[in-house]
């Protein structure tokens, strides 16, 4: 091919040729040029995006730091505010007292003119007494009760506590006594400022004992008592006072949301309604913890009834003399003590449970360890109960068996003995320490008749040679006081502990024998 064919060109499209020419006549190093351009600006705005976000980024974890901190700031506002209401409520509430205590002082000063008016009876009244089958002081008893807690109540008792307790066995009611139940009335509601605005001196009890009371009497105590509060409440031995004593007994105790005690003795509860509304008190009450009807001719049926509505709360229920019997196949009573963990004191005396009853609390006591006082003197229990029970708190069969007894509850009402230190008669209760008291007592015992080796086989394994010995001189101790409670007193019949050591080192020789060859 010719020169001049190589150098011909080829022309198209109006622009320069060549053969670095594309379409139309744009030279791709040009086109690369722009990419590059377009490439690299792009690039630029990245980076600058790139900053624009790491600027964002910088500001908000600034941000997030101001709103941790402002979110600090606002709780420790929030904190100081909450701690502002709580000290002006505290303010408040201070005032409040201050206000009520004021006006207490202001009728407590009123009252220090005030004096007892009642007159006392007439010769009428004390010569119509000798036709009365009565103890002979019971009426100047109660003039003397009556006016020293009106009077308690008028002129204040200081920090302390007062307890209202008017006491007259048998005395029967009479128009010229009247005027005395109305100034202890009249008493009762100013002493209401005391009851609200004082947190030291209070009316803690209320018992009326013994005398009658009739319905203008019912019907002033109970206007008088309707704002006013007592821990204990009790009404006993007025001789049968009737239906409405008892609907104002327990309209009393449903209404008073302070009681943790009340009594009701002597006086029949035969109509089931009392004892359904009793219940629904005792099942709804919040604070009640103690319950006692004795002598109020309370049926099983009505037993039953009661101690399932307090199984959760009660913790101490008398129902002495109530003529309760079960037929000594009722296996109630036994499964609540079983079961139950809140009662501390059980009183069933004079009543009419026997042997077979016996037996079954004996075996309840194996799993109670809360009850701490049971009361079934009284009773139909003869020689085989009275064993049952005492060895469920003391079975002085062996060391392990005396360890195992029930060592939280004293039994009364039968001479068991000296059981968990006390003897008959004495209500004293020792918790502490009793398992050594009564195990040292064994071993007292046994050392009189220097028998102690010949049991040993039987409760101990030689080995525990060394623990015997050491738990002899501690469980000596048992009667040794300490910072939290009061232990039992020493047993005047416990021998010194170093007689028993001398015994057993004396005599146990060929057990020592065998401790030795056991060790070496």
């Amino acid at each position: 091919m010719s020169s001049s064919m190589k150098k011909r060109r080829v022309v198209g499209g109006g622009g320069s040729s060549g053969d670095n020419d594309i379409g139309g006549g744009v030279s791709v190093s040009e086109e690369l040029k722009d990419i590059k351009s377009t490439m690299s600006a792009m690039l630029c705005m990245m980076k600058d995006m790139q900053g624009v976000m790491n600027s964002m980024q910088k500001d908000m974890n600034g941000m997030k730091k101001d709103i941790t901190k402002l979110t600090k700031k606002c709780g420790g506002m929030e904190k100081s505010i909450k701690d502002i209401d709580e000290t002006v409520d505290d303010v408040e509430e201070t005032l409040d007292d201050m206000r009520k205590r004021q006006k207490y002082l202001k009728a407590l000063l009123q009252n220090q003119k005030w004096e007892y008016s009642a007159p006392r009876p007439s010769e009428e009244y004390w010569n119509n007494l000798d036709d009365q089958e009565i103890d002979e002081d019971s009426p100047e008893e109660f003039l003397a009760d009556i006016q020293k807690c009106t009077k308690e109540m008028r002129y204040g008792n200081g920090d302390g506590d007062i307890q209202i307790f008017i006491h007259a066995p048998g005395l029967l009611y009479n128009e010229e006594l009247f005027p005395h139940w109305k100034e202890f009335a009249n008493a009762l509601r100013q002493y209401q400022y005391h009851q609200k605005c004082s947190h030291t001196g209070r009316i803690t009890l209320l018992s009326l004992w013994g005398m009658e009371l009739s319905d203008e009497v019912v019907d002033l105590l109970s206007r008088a008592l309707e704002s006013t509060y007592f821990e204990q409440f009790g009404l006993g031995g007025n001789r049968n006072f009737g239906e409405k004593v008892i609907k104002f007994a327990l309209d009393y105790f449903e209404n008073n949301d302070s009681c943790k005690r009340f009594t009701l003795h002597e006086n029949p509860m035969n109509n089931m309604e009392d004892i359904k509304r009793l219940c629904k008190i005792v099942k709804e009450h919040p604070t009640i913890t103690e319950l006692s009807l004795c002598e109020c001719s309370i049926s099983l049926e009505m037993v039953k009834a009661i101690i399932k509505s307090g199984r959760k709360k009660l913790r101490a229920i008398d129902l002495g003399g109530n003529s309760i019997s079960t037929g000594g196949d009722d296996t109630f009573i036994s499964d609540f003590l079983a079961n139950n963990k809140i009662l501390r004191s059980l009183f069933i005396h004079d009543n009419q449970f026997n042997d077979d009853d016996a037996l079954l609390i004996a075996g309840a006591m194996k799993y109670n360890t809360s009850l701490r006082v049971l009361d079934i003197g009284g009773n139909n229990v003869a020689n085989i109960g009275w064993e049952a029970l005492g060895k469920a708190v003391f079975d002085k069969t062996s060391l392990n068996s005396a360890s195992d007894s029930n060592h939280t509850c004293t039994i009364g009402g039968n001479d068991l003995g000296s059981v968990n230190g006390n003897v008959k008669n004495q209500e004293v209760f020792y918790p502490v320490n009793i398992r050594q008291k009564k195990v040292y007592s064994i071993l007292s015992a046994r050392n009189r008749t220097l028998s102690n080796v010949d049991h040993f086989d039987d409760d101990m394994p030689v080995e525990l040679l060394p623990n015997i010995l050491t738990t002899i001189e501690r469980y000596a101790k048992y009667h040794e006081t300490n910072e939290e409670d009061d232990a039992p007193p020493r047993d005047s019949q416990d021998v010194k502990p170093l007689s028993v050591v001398f015994e057993i080192l004396q005599r146990w020789d060929k057990s020592l024998a065998v401790f030795e060859a056991l060790i070496s």
